[in-house]
């Protein structure tokens, strides 16, 4: 059930919208970049032609439709500065999430601050208990966004992908309704710190991180 739309959305620095057929061109842009496509599972060259037959369809829609893919555009002061990919599965309990960022905009937080904000829009106004994604086992800058959102690792399927004629591995990670708020109320201050011996029982604490 979705209570109120997810989109549109504002953070302290960002834009968050529907993508549309006007922003072809910048997409096309930077998904063109040999650098920002060999994490991603996208056919090169990526035209501009390629990202107009993409955003086309979105150009009907004010939302987030209840099944299938969309582009988020990534917006600040004004200006695309990546996007956010949002699928939601047929019966609206699972959603997956990707995230590019312009080469010019990447390192300032901003994957973080819009995939955050849009997650907790889907926990709060849909059925979504679920949030998954995949990626490349080299991308540790993506790593990082999913770690620093309370996204927990599953698992790496091997050689499951075939990207552009290779199979690859794809790491899971997944994020619950639950994982998210427990993230959210976690403390972030200590007054101390301390070295403690590595035994069975902290193991897995100690694993997790």
């Amino acid at each position: 059930t979705r209570e109120m739309p997810v989109l549109p959305l504002r953070t302290e620095r960002l834009a968050l919208r529907m993508m549309r057929s006007h922003d072809a061109p910048v997409l096309a842009a930077y998904r063109n970049l040999a650098d920002i496509a060999r994490f991603q599972s996208w056919s090169m060259p990526f035209t501009v032609d390629d990202a107009h037959r993409m955003l086309a369809e979105q150009d009907v829609l004010d939302d987030l439709p209840t099944s299938g893919w969309v582009q988020i555009a990534i917006e600040n002061a004004g200006a695309v500065v990546g996007d956010l990919a949002i699928g939601v599965g047929e019966d609206g309990s699972v959603a997956e999430v990707g995230f590019t960022l312009a080469p010019d905009h990447q390192g300032k937080g901003f994957a973080t601050e819009a995939a955050g904000a849009t997650i907790d829009a889907l926990f709060a106004t849909t059925g979504v208990h679920r949030i998954e994604a995949s990626i490349d086992p080299s991308n540790w800058a993506s790593m990082r966004v999913l770690e620093q959102l309370g996204f927990l690792y599953e698992g790496t399927a091997r050689r499951s992908m075939c990207v552009r004629g290779e199979w690859v591995d794809d790491m899971r990670f997944a994020l619950l309704r639950d994982d998210r708020a427990d993230w959210l109320a976690r403390p972030t201050t200590c007054e101390t710190v301390e070295l403690v011996e590595l035994t069975t029982d902290n193991l897995r604490a100690v694993s997790a991180l």
